[in-house]
């Protein structure tokens, strides 16, 4: 295991932070009860995934070939709901939620339901040429902070994912799967189509353990 490339280890940490935050989330939900980070719902996952083999391969590894590598935005995301949940950005606005589905999910992932072959090669197609995205994403991030919609944390959330690209920690060589994957875009969608079926509190997660007022408060759009 120590020969290992960092973008395995990177590989692998995504699917042990998908269970982690999946044990996190239930109990929450179960309890209806805001939890300290990095509970035993959390780490007990962790560790089975990470260290029980199964035919030679870790469950983490299984995992791993299912569905592949998680974005470095999705990691990010994952790893702050389960360590340190308070610093979590908020839910995209209605408006982000949209568009990320409209521009972006549809292109990259609605081919494999639409027989639209063409749009996918286009899009994805983008993700070895970034240079038009890198663009967009200045004249986005340029307009947000002009109108006074500017989010840090997004932008940190965001920066990481750039930062990976250009530092090549995934296998992928690709941009969209830096920024993007099915799983982040598959969450951003069920929270634009059914958002009174999510938790109330306007975090992607859950909040600091001693905050209580996100059983009650109303989610902003």
């Amino acid at each position: 295991m120590s020969a290992w490339p960092l973008t395995t280890w990177i590989g692998i940490l995504g699917q042990a932070l998908i269970v982690a935050a999946l044990g996190r989330f239930l109990r929450e939900r179960l309890t209806k009860r805001a939890l300290k980070p990095l509970g035993p719902e959390s780490w007990l996952p962790m560790i089975v995934v990470l260290f029980v083999p199964l035919g030679g391969i870790t469950l983490a590894g299984h995992l791993r070939g299912l569905w592949g590598d998680l974005s470095i935005t999705t990691l990010v995301i994952l790893a702050l709901y389960v360590i340190a949940p308070s610093a979590l950005p908020n839910r995209p606005a209605h408006f982000w939620r949209w568009a990320l589905l409209l521009f972006v999910a549809l292109p990259l992932y609605g081919p494999l339901l639409l027989p639209i072959p063409r749009m996918q090669r286009d899009a994805y197609w983008l993700g070895w040429h970034p240079e038009p995205l890198l663009l967009l994403l200045a004249v986005v991030a340029g307009a947000a902070a002009m109108s006074g919609r500017w989010c840090p944390r997004w932008a940190l959330v965001t920066s990481a994912g750039l930062t990976s690209y250009s530092c090549g920690l995934l296998e992928s060589t690709n941009f969209w799967d830096s920024l993007v994957d099915p799983l982040l875009l598959a969450v951003i969608g069920w929270i634009a189509i059914f958002p009174k079926s999510c938790c109330n509190d306007s975090k992607i997660g859950s909040v600091h353990p001693n905050d209580q007022s996100h059983l009650t408060r109303s989610s902003p759009t």
